[in-house]
């Protein structure tokens, strides 16, 4: 959290977990990690959950039923209950939700999947709870989400600064400020 080098140095160490089903992701196990490493956050810290991806987390209990492909989407293999945690630490440690979801396929199709696609769109609505953006998305309107809460004045009332993409300022930060 330091440099852009020590950034790179950490994410070295990350490896690639291996897929277990077609319709979902461990992704249920990023709320709990972030309740377990608040002591780390400084309390003035801008926090943002940034998850760029395709498929959603695996539900926690009564998966949809995948209709055209006969199969159940499955049940988290840990019984991670992580709808409760992701509104903890947005609730209780201002964490910014923002999403870039890469739809699959199956999702432009809701007569062909829709108890599928109906718990994919659920699921990235509260993982983009404060900005869901498509791959396709503008960088600038998907950086404008994710600086939207640092652009509000601290309580002692000294101006931010943040470093902003290319173009004018105007055509895009008025978004986040609403």
């Amino acid at each position: 959290m330091t440099t852009a080098q020590a950034a790179e140095r950490a994410l070295t160490g990350w490896h690639h977990s291996a897929l277990r089903h077609d319709f979902a992701t461990g992704l249920e196990h990023v709320p709990h990690e972030l309740a377990a490493r608040r002591h780390l956050w400084r309390p003035d810290s801008h926090r943002v959950l940034l998850v760029i991806g395709s498929r959603p987390p695996h539900p926690r209990a009564a998966p949809p039923q995948v209709l055209r492909r006969s199969a159940a989407v499955r049940i988290c293999p840990d019984r991670v209950e992580w709808e409760a945690a992701l509104d903890e630490v947005r609730h209780y440690d201002g964490v910014a939700c923002v999403a870039v979801v890469d739809e699959p396929a199956w999702m432009d199709h809701l007569e062909g999947e829709p108890h599928l696609a109906r718990w994919a769109d659920r699921a990235w609505d509260l993982f983009g709870a404060d900005g869901r953006f498509t791959a396709g998305h503008d960088p600038r309107r998907v950086a404008s989400a994710v600086t939207a809460p640092a652009l509000c004045l601290p309580e002692d009332g000294a101006p931010i600064r943040l470093v902003v993409p290319d173009g004018a300022s105007g055509e895009w930060l008025h978004e986040a400020t609403g």
